[in-house]
């Protein structure tokens, strides 16, 4: 127990002693930083054509007992302490994820250059999409915070495919493309330092391996009728209502 413990503090320690240092300059910037502008969609005050809105309700903690915002966010302190009672919501953006798009498109607002979410600090949001015109999207639910926070970025909290009779080829495509869409904007490892001349690892640190074992599984996937009737997934509950 206690050999686990000391383990447990020195890797957090690591933790905080490398989250000082990047906010001071002192390591290489992080392969993994991201421009929230590239995937921000303005929330739509009309769509000419068919939308559909997706309404969450996030569960009131990570499937790691941990609260979503906070201290003890799942990100880095997660896998080493339970949330003792302590709940705070996320910040919750969507993002559509399709073959046909070049990126997906995200629903939050910027602030300078912070990304905020539509709804700040709760449990249950709502947005709207113009509806994809191929037979299968994905959905991507984060947890959005600056990407110099202490969690190191933003958080999956679920995300899954919607088919519509897609052939078999568009949904090995589109589960790579959520993949790797997941990995960019909510990683579970830090590159400190990149290698050089493409040679050997660098230096990275994992800082969530139950989070990566996690999202190592199959992706869900439901059809537009099941999501009218509402699903529940790993951390939230999900319903679609589609308009023509």
């Amino acid at each position: 127990m206690v050999p686990k413990m000391v383990k447990n503090v020195g890797i957090l320690g690591v933790l905080l002693v490398t989250w000082t240092m990047w906010r001071a300059g002192g390591l290489v910037p992080f392969i993994n930083e991201y421009s929230p502008e590239e995937f921000v969609a303005p929330r739509p005050d009309y769509i000419d054509g068919p939308q559909f809105i997706a309404e969450v309700i996030v569960d009131p903690e990570t499937v790691y007992r941990t609260a979503f915002d906070g201290v003890e966010a799942g990100g880095v302190l997660g896998p080493f302490f339970a949330s003792g009672g302590f709940t705070s919501p996320p910040d919750s953006a969507l993002c559509v994820v399709t073959l046909e798009a070049r990126r997906p498109e995200c629903r939050f607002r910027m602030s300078g250059d912070r990304p905020l979410s539509y709804c700040q600090d709760a449990f249950i949001c709502s947005w709207t999409f113009e509806q994809p015109s191929g037979r299968a999207f994905g959905l991507v639910l984060l947890d959005i915070d600056p990407p110099d926070s202490l969690g190191g970025g933003w958080d999956l909290i679920d995300a899954t495919l919607v088919l519509n009779g897609p052939s078999p080829e568009d949904v090995q495509a589109l589960d790579h493309r959520m993949r790797l869409f997941i990995g960019y904007v909510a990683p579970t490892e830090l590159v400190l330092v990149k290698p050089q001349n493409g040679l050997g690892d660098g230096i990275v640190l994992e800082f969530n391996r139950p989070e990566r074992e996690r999202r190592e599984a199959p992706l869900t996937y439901f059809t537009p009728a099941e999501l009218e009737a509402g699903v529940t997934l790993a951390q939230s509950q999900l319903r679609l209502a589609f308009f023509p």
